[in-house]
């Protein structure tokens, strides 16, 4: 009987030791993993060639920069603030059309720029390696377009176009590749959409990086 009971305790020792250590390391595992509501400031910086359904304008860069600061744990939501930047030429067919000039006439001319600044609500979901992310938000635009030259052989005309200003609205969905904790390479598709109607709206894709500190 002795004999027993000496073997069992010297089986459960070894046994309990090792049932404690296999606890301590799930509890480490578990705190380790669980989320931890934290907070990210940072900023961007994306270009790309833009895009416009306005037939009168072919894109030529669009830009944009600015600062975010988002807080949470795997889905996230924050706010950024967004300086951008378009320029487009005329384009000269869609100007003979739309001035009813024959398709003789030299157009010159026509082009236009756009900054536009505002912020932005950013929902996001950190919850792997790419970080995906939505936003919606309110811009202040401003729009230049250049004189467009009309010339029918000996006669010359220029249409003239007032600066034109007024907010908007700006949204769109993207998504990060995490290459390290403080930084990535991103994409986004955006829409932007001033109030006046007579201004030129935006589309497309931009590509840049982010960090955070």
């Amino acid at each position: 009987m002795r004999a027993i009971l000496r073997s069992l305790a010297c089986f459960a020792l070894p046994a309990a030791t090792a049932l404690a250590l296999t606890a301590t390391a799930a509890a480490q595992y578990t705190r380790n993993t669980q989320p931890v509501w934290n907070t990210w400031p940072g900023g961007f910086v994306a270009g790309g060639r833009g895009g416009t359904a306005n037939s009168l304008f072919t894109p030529k860069l669009a830009g944009v920069a600015g600062y975010q600061i988002m807080t949470g744990s795997a889905m996230q939501i924050g706010a950024r603030a967004v300086l951008g930047y378009a320029s487009f030429n005329g384009d000269a067919d869609a100007y003979r059309e739309a001035l009813h000039v024959a398709s003789a006439s030299t157009v010159e001319g026509g082009g236009a720029t756009v900054l536009e600044e505002g912020g932005d609500l950013v929902l996001a979901d950190r919850s792997g390696p790419v970080v995906l992310h939505g936003f919606y938000g309110l811009r202040y635009f401003q729009q230049s377009r250049g004189d467009t030259r009309v010339q029918n052989g000996l006669a010359t005309d220029t249409v003239r176009y007032h600066y034109r200003r007024d907010f908007g609205r700006s949204y769109g969905f993207g998504a990060t590749l995490q290459m390290s904790t403080g930084g990535g390479i991103y994409g986004e598709w955006f829409r932007t959409q001033p109030y006046d109607h007579r201004m030129i709206r935006q589309r497309g894709l931009r590509f840049g990086v982010s960090w955070t500190h």
